[in-house]
Order: C-alpha cells, then sequence, then structure tokens
C-alpha cells in the first residue's frame, strides 16, 4: 500500500476525535504478582488437536510499582513471537468496547486502560502482524490528548491491572512427541516489549514476562524462579560482598543479569556479583534470570546497608607539613620538614624510612628534638644518591603525648624543578617491652613547578535539540606545566554547570579530551545556551586567560516540534506518521521524528508527540 498525506492525516485526526467509555472488569485465571505481563491460559496442550484447530490466549498486565517519579502508565507495547512453523496467527483485537449508549459505539480498547477512567480520546495503536516473514506480532496502545476544552484523558495507575488483547492462533503442523514449544515475549533489542510511564520513561526493566507453553505429549516445565544469597548485607564503605543468584525452572540454559532497583541500570552479569561498597546509604538489587524461552523472573529485592568507616583514632607519626608546593623554590634553595608524632602512648623506640626522589632533592643534615627532656639515642643511614634515610630513635624513659610533637627535622636543598613524595614508611613505634604499637603513617609532599592548563577545544554533537534530548560536548584541554596535574574539568550552558570530570594525573605537554553528556530534560525550551568549559586556576598557575573557553550556543526545541516552528501540532504529528514504522535505512527515515532515539519510529514516538501536543513557545 503507498502512503500518502491524505490517508495519513485521516489516521491521525480520528485519534482526536472526542468519545467517552464507560468500565468493566474481569479477574484473570492465573494472577501474578508484582510488575507482570503474562499470557492465558501459560499452557495449551495440543496433543489431540487435528491439523487446522484454532484457539485463543489472552494477553495481561499486573502494575503493583511504578518506579519513582512515576506512578502511572500512558503506553504499552508487546512484542509477541511464536513458532511459524508449528502455529499461523490469524487475528487478535483489544479486550473491550465502548458501549452502545455513546457515541463512538464499538470503538476498541484494552480492558486495563478502559478502568482506568473516562476517556475522552481513543488510545488506540496498533502495527499489525508480520507472521509471513517475521513470526512476531507488536500490538499496542497510547495515550492521546483531549479535545480542547476537555479534561485530560487517564491514565492505568499504580494497583492496577486488567486484559490487553486476545490473540487466535491456528495449528499448522504437529511435531513429533513429547514437544514443547512457546508463545512468548520479546524484551531485548529495538523490536521489544516497551512500559512506559507517564514522563515516557520506559520501566519495562521492572517488569516480569510470562509466556505460554504449548506441549505435545510433554508437560510443560516449572516455573522459572531465582532467589539470592545472601538475601541482605550490611557493609562498611570500601567493603566488597559476593551474590550468589540460584536458578530453577523454566528451560536451561539460563542467563542472569543484576539490576540496580532504582535506577535500572544493568550492573552486572553472570549467576555471582560482587558488590563493592561506595558510600553511605542503603541500597537495593536484584537478579534476573532468563531461561531458553525467554521467559524471565525477578529475584526478591537485596537490600544492603552501607555505613562510613569509622574515624581513624590512636597512635600516628606523620611529615610536617604534609605539603609543600613552592613553584618559587628554585634549585639550590633549600627547606625543613618534621618527623611529628601524636596520640602516642608508652614509647619507647620509634623507627622510620623517608624515602624521596633524589633527582628532585637531597638532604642537607637531620636535628633531634628533646622530647619530655629526653634526647634520644639513634642509628641513622642516609643514602642520599638512593633517596632515602632511615632512623632509629630510642628513649630513656617510655613517651606519652596527646598533641603533636616533632621528634626530628631534616634538611634538604632542591637538586631540580619537579616534585617528589616524601614517603614515611617501614615505621615502628615499640613499647619497653619491645612489642610493636598500632599506628598510621602519613607521608609528606615537596613540589617546585611550572602550573598551566589550556583548554585548546570545545565542540558539540548538535546545534540544536528537543528539550529531554542529550547533547555529547567535547572538550579538550592541554599542561602545558612541568608536572603531573590532577584537576577537574567543567562544562556549562550559560552560567550552569552540565557537568564535571576528575582528569587524574595528566603529564606535561599532554592534552585529554572529554565526552560531557548534557541532559535538557529540565532546560527551558525556546532558548539558545552558551556553551563553555572551564578548568579551575591552580596554585601559582599564572597564565589563566586560557582556562575558559566558549564554543558557541545550542537551540533547545520544545519536545515533538519536529519542524523548529515553536508549537508541536497537527504538522509535527504528520511528520511522525510519514516515517512510522521506519528504521535508519528505510527511505522514509526522519532521525528528528524517532523522538526517544531507539532506532525506531513506533508506538513510543507516537506517544510522545500525542502527549506534547499543542505545546508552544511562551
Amino acid at each position: 500500500m503507498k502512503w500518502n498525506k491524505a490517508m495519513i492525516m485521516s489516521i491521525f485526526l480520528a485519534i482526536l476525535v472526542s468519545t467517552t467509555l464507560h468500565t468493566y472488569g474481569a479477574n484473570p485465571e492465573e494472577p501474578h504478582p508484582g510488575n507482570a505481563m503474562w499470557i492465558e491460559p501459560s499452557a495449551v496442550n495440543l496433543t489431540d488437536r487435528d491439523v487446522g484447530y484454532k484457539f485463543n490466549v489472552t494477553l495481561w498486565i499486573n502494575l503493583t510499582d511504578v518506579p519513582d517519579p512515576g506512578s502511572k502508565i500512558g503506553a504499552w507495547q508487546a512484542a509477541i513471537v511464536y513458532n511459524k512453523t508449528l502455529l499461523n496467527f490469524t487475528r487478535y483485537d483489544f479486550t473491550a468496547r465502548v458501549g452502545p449508549e455513546y457515541p463512538s459505539a464499538g470503538a476498541k480498547i484494552s480492558e486495563w486502560f478502559k478502568k482506568a477512567g473516562t476517556w475522552k480520546t481513543m488510545p488506540k495503536f496498533d502495527r499489525g502482524s508480520f507472521n509471513v516473514t517475521h513470526n512476531y506480532l507488536l500490538p499496542g496502545e497510547t495515550w492521546s490528548p483531549p479535545d480542547v476544552g476537555e479534561p485530560d484523558n487517564p491514565m492505568a495507575p499504580e494497583g492496577s491491572f486488567g486484559s490487553l488483547i486476545w490473540i487466535e492462533f491456528q495449528l499448522l503442523d504437529k511435531p513429533t512427541p513429547p514437544y514443547v514449544d512457546y508463545v512468548q515475549f520479546i524484551t531485548t533489542g529495538v523490536r521489544r516489549c516497551k512500559i512506559l510511564d507517564e514522563s515516557n520513561t520506559d520501566v519495562s526493566g521492572t517488569f516480569s514476562f510470562y509466556p505460554a507453553v504449548c506441549t505435545f505429549g510433554a508437560a510443560p516445565p516449572p516455573a522459572l524462579n531465582v532467589n539470592v544469597t545472601p538475601p541482605a548485607a550490611s557493609l562498611q564503605v570500601g567493603q566488597i560482598q559476593t551474590f550468589t543468584a540460584t536458578v530453577s525452572g523454566g528451560v536451561s540454559p539460563y542467563t542472569v543479569v543484576w539490576i540496580n532497583h532504582t535506577t535500572g541500570d544493568q550492573i552486572g552479569t553472570g549467576n555471582t556479583y560482587n558488590y563493592t561498597a561506595l558510600a553511605e546509604g542503603t541500597y537495593k538489587i536484584f537478579a534476573r534470570a532468563t531461561d531458553q524461552t525467554g521467559a524471565t523472573a525477578d529475584s526478591p529485592l537485596v537490600t544492603i546497608t552501607v555505613t562510613e568507616l569509622p574515624p581513624p583514632i590512636g597512635a600516628v607519626i606523620y611529615v610536617d607539613p604534609p605539603e609543600i608546593i613552592a613553584p618559587t623554590m628554585l634549585p639550590s634553595s633549600t627547606f625543613r620538614v618534621n618527623i611529628t608524632i601524636n596520640n602516642v602512648e608508652n614509647m619507647k623506640t620509634c623507627v622510620f624510612n623517608l624515602t624521596y626522589n633524589p633527582n628532585i632533592i637531597g638532604w642537607i643534615g637531620m636535628n633531634l628534638f628533646k622530647v619530655q627532656d629526653q634526647i634520644p639515642t639513634s642509628k641513622i643511614f642516609i643514602d642520599d644518591e638512593a633517596g632515602f634515610i632511615w632512623t632509629k630513635l630510642t628513649y630513656t624513659s617510655p613517651i606519652t603525648v596527646t598533641q603533636p610533637t616533632p621528634l626530628a627535622n631534616i634538611q634538604f636543598h632542591v637538586e631540580a624543578i619537579g616534585a617528589t613524595p616524601l614517603d614515611l614508611h617501614d615505621t615502628q613505634l615499640l613499647d619497653p617491652q619491645n612489642n610493636p604499637m598500632p599506628h598510621e603513617a602519613k607521608d609528606g609532599y615537596f613540589a617546585t613547578l611550572i602550573r598551566d592548563l589550556t583548554i585548546t577545544n570545545v565542540t558539540t554533537s548538535r546545534n540544536w535539540v528537543y528539550q529531554g534530548w542529550e547533547v555529547n560536548i567535547t572538550a579538550t584541554v592541554k599542561n602545558n606545566g612541568n608536572q603531573n596535574e590532577t584537576f577537574w574539568l567543567a562544562v556549562y550552558y550559560n552560567n550552569d554547570v552540565i557537568a564535571n570530570y576528575t582528569v587524574e594525573n595528566l603529564p606535561p605537554n599532554n592534552e585529554t579530551t572529554r565526552i560531557f553528556t548534557w541532559g535538557t530534560e529540565n532546560v527551558p525550551f525556546c532558548k539558545n545556551y552558551t556553551i563553555k568549559a572551564k578548568v579551575p586556576v591552580l596554585p601559582y598557575e599564572t597564565n589563566t586567560s586560557d582556562n575558559e573557553y566558549i564554543d558557541g550556543y545550542i537551540k533547545v526545541r520544545i519536545f515533538a516540534d519536529i519542524d523548529g516552528n515553536g508549537i508541536v501540532d497537527i504538522a509535527d504529528i504528520y511528520l511522525v506518521a510519514l516515517s512510522f514504522g521506519t528504521y535508519p535505512w528505510d527511505e522514509r527515515w526522519n532521525p528528528d521524528a524517532d523522538l526517544n532515539r531507539d532506532g525506531i519510529i513506533d508506538i513510543t514516538d507516537i506517544y510522545l508527540t500525542a502527549i506534547n501536543y499543542g505545546k508552544k513557545c511562551p
């Protein structure tokens, strides 16, 4: 069939016709808890049926919870696949109709959407069947805006359930029994099941999908099930916990993925997952198992409580000051550091080894302090070519201190411009019985250097974007100084921060490029925004004029304003319709109509245009 403008416009104008529905309900025979989509009956025994036999199945949905901040569902799409050598899809339809007492009597709608409330504009869209070539179905429904002046159409709320469609199949062939096959869901890829909340977030990742089994002289396998051990964990920051998923039922082999319940992101694969506690808080994860048929099952939620590590207490030995950064300290300059202790009780002996880069600094001398009227006996080994000072100090009487107390003062001279750690290691604090005392050792740092950061380029992936779309911003920064630099690189729209990234240890005369993603969900539309990048002014940096780079501006359009004229209207619906059902390689493909950028213009893009219909620039 050849598309033309008149045909497309008539289809989509029909979407906006006002109508009124009444509600009724029915209960499934095989209800599923939680967020679930399933087919009833779940098992069809075709052992004694002849070729040509026809049977019906019904698609159901249960909505327990929409992940925050959502609370309703505005669109759904089911991708159902079957064995076309055994079965032939003959027809399907939605499970409810408008009653004869309404002007649009007989109009079709799913029972689930019908139960949501009074619809002023019919929500139906579907893609029909593709059994001849592809052996899959792709039915769906989406919310659509009411006529001008009418109240909003409803959306399916949390805590609701209902039937969606019925499907008729015909038996084409009978395999040699025992044999099992499935009518199942496609949950991955571009052509897949989708369930969209009121803000167009696809929450299908929180749903379990249950297929129907067709048996020929064999019993169906037990239901797919997955559990996680341990079922909960309490960790401190930095600790790692291994979780194990155990899968049973269904048809093996299985695949397992691990999912962050809050974000819906996949965080791991395989039967085990090592969770690293990164920050204080309460986190929830779960395992999702998929069997050979494509059936999925989710484990109970695993709650992980993370607490901060207790602050360090007890004895400490450290380099004081901990950091000396002085670009004016040129070769032949000198400086001093102390080796200091604190919170030490009953210490008889102190041992430490201080190492440094002898190409940057060299040892000159060392003085010992009197501590509590005691000058220690000492053993000192110095190798200035290797860059270390090993020292053992022994006191006549044990020392107890509760405030910073220096033990030794070491003088260095600067050999060359650069930086070096003052690494305090192999330390020992010993009591009168020569037993080691628990303690912490803290290093020092010295640097004399030139510091200069330069942003050399900033580019953007687009010069305009729909509100809600993402834009990639690429920024390049160069280290024109003479030491490795760690710093933040940030990008902005006007004066608002988009994101920042920590660049670690960028060597002198090297540059690095970073790509930032700007999400424009909360950015006001119909405006131009200046894009720029910044790096900080480093201590002792003198040339700061190139620490900021302005690229130009990006225009943010109203979401779904495909033609860019400042209003979402019938012209934009027409543009989506022109490309409906296309992929990037199709002649009718329009990338600006692929509103969710999933590589296909389908029910989701229609839904997005519908819910934004009538928006315009202020």
